[in-house]
């Protein structure tokens, strides 16, 4: 990365912090600008034409959202629902999701992780400030989590896989912060996790498709089990850590009996295409997977999940048991 896209970076980290602590919509619109036009140096590539047209596109959403988020609310009688949509836009949140898959795919590895993760923050705080439309939060968190699902089963790509992965996502994020802020938070960190790691892991092998692990030199035995263990995680397959915040979510959201089903249908949808990567992984790779001390790391590994488990889940219990 070059010098001043390090610069832009500041200036993106920066302009997200501060619009967290922004009181009037007028300053947080100015500091998603300024976060917007931050990113934009970040994934441009001149020398791609594809990463010029994904910069396009998600510059005019962006400035789309940004018209209504500063002009909507003074043309309508309800300027807290059109801040609301603006937000759901500029987050890709379905069903104004279209944009995103289409724009990952033609990212660099870093700029994709950098739209998965960090640039929701903001949007994120702002929709716990608008609380008049969590009503809707429910329902959109279900309808991400079935396009999250069943959109990421048509991908053959990785990068548009992971993109509908992030939709899905959002289903559970969206459906946590109207009940806790810090379940939201705590779920938000165990993704950013599990997603530094994968999309890490998936540039260093040079993988743009799950048939390139067949191919890929980096995938050794070890790798193997770390690709595999995080993809299952990021599922939220038990007794894996990704499975903690979505049982804290379901948790705190047993008196709505219907929508949750719907999260889970998504999540098992996750976890089924995130298994025929890891079956590629297993079976096509040049690798074979029958070493013993293999086996033993995968004892150890297991028995030291097991082992905190119930430890972190305690914790997690705790932030939403205390009043």
């Amino acid at each position: 990365m070059l010098f001043i896209q390090w610069l832009f970076c500041w200036s993106l980290i920066t302009s997200s912090l501060v619009a967290l602590s922004a009181r009037t919509p007028f300053y947080t619109w100015a500091r998603l600008e300024i976060n917007t036009i931050a990113f934009i140096p970040i994934i441009l590539d001149p020398n791609k034409p594809e990463a010029v047209r994904a910069t396009i596109k998600y510059f005019f959403i962006q400035a789309y959202a940004s018209i209504i988020f500063l002009i909507g609310p003074l043309l309508t009688t309800l300027p807290e629902f059109t801040i609301f949509i603006a937000i759901l836009i500029k987050l890709g949140i379905s069903p104004f999701h279209n944009w995103y898959p289409a724009v990952i795919s033609r990212l660099n590895w870093s700029a994709a992780l950098f739209l998965s993760t960090w640039q929701k923050i903001a949007p994120l705080w702002i929709l716990t400030e608008n609380t008049n439309n969590f009503s809707l939060m429910p329902v959109l968190a279900a309808l991400n989590a079935l396009v999250g699902g069943l959109g990421g089963l048509i991908q053959t790509e990785i990068r548009p896989l992971l993109a509908f992965s992030s939709i899905g996502h959002i289903g559970w994020l969206g459906y946590a912060l109207p009940h806790s802020n810090p379940v939201t938070l705590f779920y938000f960190t165990s993704y950013t996790i599990h997603l530094i790691i994968l999309m890490n892991f998936i540039y260093l092998a040079n993988i743009d498709t799950p048939k390139d692990l067949s191919s890929s030199t980096f995938i050794t035995r070890s790798n193997k089990i770390i690709l595999a263990l995080t993809l299952l995680s990021l599922g939220g397959l038990p007794p894996l850590f990704g499975f903690i915040p979505k049982l804290i979510i379901l948790l705190i959201s047993l008196p709505l009996s219907i929508l949750p089903i719907f999260l889970i249908i998504g999540r098992y949808l996750n976890i089924y295409y995130y298994i025929t990567i890891i079956w590629t992984n297993f079976i096509t790779s040049p690798q074979p997977f029958h070493h013993t001390h293999t086996i033993k790391n995968i004892i150890h590994l297991t028995a030291l999940i097991f082992s905190t488990l119930f430890i972190i889940l305690i914790c997690g219990l705790n932030i939403h048991l205390e009043p």
